[in-house]
């Protein structure tokens, strides 16, 4: 007879791993990436709100070194593991039977839920190969199976599983929930469901690969309003960026024009506009450079209390 699964006991187990994982692994008091603080109460009380999402976590001291953060994927891993266990009561089945309780239990007309899905998939084949020396180092990577991947990924891999557990998809901003659907989809290498889906949304930008997203602030030399084109609000300078000591720069033959106006890949944006705030990739002018400020609206960040 199976043993009967105990929920609280999992229920425990996971806030004790995510919390282990909040604290000696990321640096949930870093604040580099705090969008803006909010006061509350009548105590001097203040409420920092910030990006929470993959590229923008800051990790401690000891976790910048790649391998690092490859050696605490299977901790990450068991985070998700556990969220699986708590909402499909499956605690007791092998990690290949879980797989096929998602999917048979998920709603597959839901982005989250093939989310959920894809992600444990590519996580516990990763895991089973680490978990038992299935591996091998290569050129920087590690390759397991007919499978390799880069040890750099492994931040992307574990800030992905801890943004969807601590904080979720849906009701999250646009901007978190295409920041996880495109690097999920960058590390299983496009195709299947999850690009279906990914190709069906029409807000969807896809992102530089950059594992740090840097905030950036909008020009200041006057106000922009809704009619004005974002682009002329955060460009550089095409000459800005150019190598004045190599006379081959690529980036100067590409962009002969000192004064083309750059957009730099990498950054993400948070303003105020007309009472509501808005976060965004700076990919999103990249990929059209006549967007203006009034497209903004799947990018609105509201306020979660």
């Amino acid at each position: 007879m199976a043993k009967k699964i105990d929920h609280a006991s999992i229920t425990e187990h996971a806030r004790i791993t995510q919390a282990i994982l909040s604290n000696a692994f990321l640096n949930e008091f870093d604040r580099t990436h705090s969008l803006f603080q909010e006061s509350f109460g009548d105590e001097g009380g203040y409420r920092i709100y910030k990006a929470l999402c993959i590229g923008s976590f800051s990790w401690q001291p000891h976790m910048v070194n790649d391998y690092a953060k490859m050696v605490a994927f299977p901790i990450f891993f068991d985070l998700l593991d556990l969220h699986v266990d708590k909402r499909f009561g499956c605690a007791n089945s092998y990690f290949g039977a879980k797989a096929e309780i998602i999917k048979n239990k998920i709603d597959l007309s839901l982005i989250s839920d093939v989310f959920l899905l894809e992600l444990y998939v590519f996580c516990t084949k990763l895991r089973n190969k680490m978990l038992h020396h299935n591996i091998a180092y290569e050129d920087g990577g590690l390759s397991y199976g007919a499978d390799n991947i880069r040890v750099d990924r492994f931040r992307i891999i574990n800030e992905l599983i801890y943004q969807y557990v601590a904080y979720g998809f849906e009701g999250r901003p646009w901007y978190n929930q295409n920041a996880m659907l495109f690097f999920l989809d960058f590390l299983i290498g496009g195709g299947g469901a999850l690009s279906d889906k990914i190709n069906s949304l029409e807000d969807f930008t896809r992102l530089s690969t950059t594992l740090e997203r840097r905030r950036c602030s909008v020009h200041n030399k006057y106000r922009y309003v809704p009619g004005d084109y974002i682009l002329d609000f955060i460009f550089v300078h095409a000459g800005a960026l150019y190598d004045l000591s190599n006379s081959e720069c690529q980036f100067r033959v590409a962009h002969p024009d000192p004064e083309e106006k750059i957009v730099m890949g990498g950054c993400y944006y948070f303003i105020e506009m007309e009472g509501k705030y808005y976060l965004f990739p700076s990919e999103l002018v990249i990929k059209e450079r006549e967007v203006k400020f009034s497209d903004l609206s799947p990018w609105v960040y509201e306020l979660k209390k």
